[in-house]
């Protein structure tokens, strides 16, 4: 959105600069491609551990920042740009987010960069949302089992605790210190963060969570139980007919109530009960059966990455290259053996759980 990019840019926090490309025919605007570049550090993983290399002058696309027709002329246009760049060391690195694997930035070639700049070895995952046509009802008939399970985990809250758990949506500004310290509660215990997610008093947070909620487009969902104990929260943007999920977690400690299914389903009441018009609910890429239960759809989503044909680039590409291939090998290891989910929720939660 362009009114958050005007403030974001202007931030001390920011590390981001625009890089704006207008695709014009006959002189008229046509095609936008909001991208920006990046100081990006090279990731290396295996699993869930992840490891930070040093860090390339990036291009970063995300496929929600283009605007416009996508056709073949399009993409062939903006991959000659794409190769310029690297080519003639405009940046380091370019990094196109979250593309469907069947659309066009995976069928070009950039036969210009010797490979070790595009390789093509990429982690692939789920893209999940939901489109509501028919509202709540509709999403309670079209997932039976995610609503019977929702009812269990009610009536399981309610005898360990005498009372039904509470949801709370803040989406004032005034509400911002109740809302982040109270997430903040939650987060330190989550999994998420145990493996590194970012913590919610930061003042990049903060900036964000501001601008968002005084332009009346943040919903926070936090659910509290037991007279006001937070254990799960719910956060997103809704924006043009559409509700992106941002952050989600809860308290392990309460894994065995189901809060954070209760929570997703209260959260389907929330939004899907008053829409005269087709809503959609994006949850992002992650490969989850979860997700399986109470979405609709989902398309394959991986990232492109391509680097200069610079030594230091092509060594750290090759390297990052390495450690992809390893994790990807080990993954499937797992999952003939019939251990992978086990291994995935140990690494999670701990071998407790």
């Amino acid at each position: 959105d362009i009114d958050w990019l005007r403030f974001k840019y202007e931030q001390p926090w920011c590390k981001e600069t625009p890089h704006v490309l207008v695709m014009k025919r006959n002189g008229r605007p046509e095609t936008i491609v909001a991208g920006e570049i990046k100081p990006l550090p090279i990731q290396f993983q295996i699993g869930y551990k992840r490891w930070q290399g040093l860090s390339l002058r990036t291009l970063f696309i995300h496929r929600y920042g283009i605007m416009g027709p996508q056709n073949e002329e399009f993409w062939s246009n903006l991959g000659g740009y794409l190769e310029w760049m690297l080519l003639e060391s405009q940046v380091e690195a370019v990094l196109c987010r979250d593309f469907d694997v069947a659309s066009a930035p995976y069928s070009l070639d950039f036969v210009h960069l010797p490979w070790p700049c595009r390789y093509k070895t990429t982690i692939v995952q789920e893209h999940w949302y939901l489109k509501d046509e028919d509202g709540i009802r509709g999403h309670r008939r079209r997932h039976k089992n995610f609503w019977r399970q929702f009812r269990k985990n009610a009536h399981r809250i309610k005898n360990r605790f005498g009372e039904y758990p509470q949801v709370v949506c803040y989406r004032e500004p005034e509400a911002l210190a109740n809302l982040l310290r109270h997430t903040e509660e939650v987060a330190q215990k989550t999994w998420q963060r145990r493996l590194g997610a970012q913590s919610f008093a930061s003042q990049e947070v903060k900036d964000r969570y501001t601008h968002f909620l005084a332009r009346g487009l943040l919903k926070g969902h936090l659910l509290y139980i037991n007279g006001g104990l937070p254990v799960a929260f719910f956060h997103g943007i809704e924006y043009v007919g559409k509700f992106y999920a941002e952050v989600m977690g809860y308290d392990p400690n309460h894994k065995q109530e189901g809060v954070g299914t209760y929570l997703m389903g209260k959260l389907f009441e929330i939004l899907l009960e008053n829409h005269d018009q087709t809503y959609t609910i994006d949850f992002g890429v992650g490969n989850s059966q979860a997700k399986s239960r109470y979405c609709d759809s989902y398309f394959s989503a991986a990232d492109r990455y391509m680097v200069a044909p610079t030594s230091r680039a092509m060594a750290l590409n090759t390297l990052r290259v390495i450690f992809l291939v390893f994790h990807l090998s080990l993954k499937r290891m797992l999952a003939k053996g019939g251990i992978y989910q086990k291994v995935r929720s140990a690494w999670r939660y701990g071998t407790r759980n």
